[in-house]
């Protein structure tokens, strides 16, 4: 190999590496806002949460006290 390849392949990896650096830090910083972000939006009260299971899965999420209630 010549020196000008060398410096080409050189060149490349350190690109490729500092790119994936940033990629690296970029997830780092911004995780940790979407993670606080999501977890600030859950409504405090429980009847006030829904989910999306039972639009995949096809069944339904019933409270403890449906639940309860339904055995009595």
């Amino acid at each position: 190999m010549s020196s000008t390849q060398q410096n080409k392949l050189t060149t490349l990896v350190k690109r490729f590496l500092d790119v994936l650096r940033v990629l690296f830090l970029a997830v780092a910083v911004i995780w940790p806002i979407m993670v606080m972000v999501v977890g600030l939006n859950i409504p405090s009260d429980p009847e006030q949460r829904h989910t999306d299971v039972n639009a995949l899965l096809n069944f339904r999420v019933h409270s403890e006290a449906s639940v309860q209630s339904a055995r009595k």
